[in-house]
């Protein structure tokens, strides 16, 4: 009787871990060999997978984000680069040469 609860608490503790990082496999592995208090234990004790999803979303986004800020600022050093050489070359003034430059930097 009391091998037939053991397994069985050992099949919740696999069940609790089949949601989790620890998958379903260990869970219960670790339940059996233990105990299935400690295999509960082990099973909450792991990251649940949404979290880690989002985690992993979550880092893909910042990397977006950091790209897209890298673009941005290469894309305002070569817009004022490319009035530098509209200044030198004398096709725009000083003054509009400024002008361009705070837009640009304000943006």
């Amino acid at each position: 009787m009391v091998f037939v609860m053991w397994i069985a608490f050992a099949f919740v503790a696999g069940f609790v871990g089949s949601g989790r990082k620890i998958g379903f496999g260990w869970a219960f592995f670790w339940a059996l060999l233990l105990s299935p208090l400690i295999g509960l234990i082990i099973a909450f004790a792991s990251d649940k997978k949404s979290d880690m999803e989002l985690r992993e979303v979550q880092e893909k986004q910042a990397e977006a984000i950091q790209v897209i800020k890298e673009y941005s600022k290469k894309s305002v050093t070569d817009q004022i680069k490319e009035a530098k050489d509209l200044l030198d070359s004398g096709a725009i003034t000083e003054d509009e040469f400024d002008s361009l430059k705070k837009k640009l930097l304000n943006s």
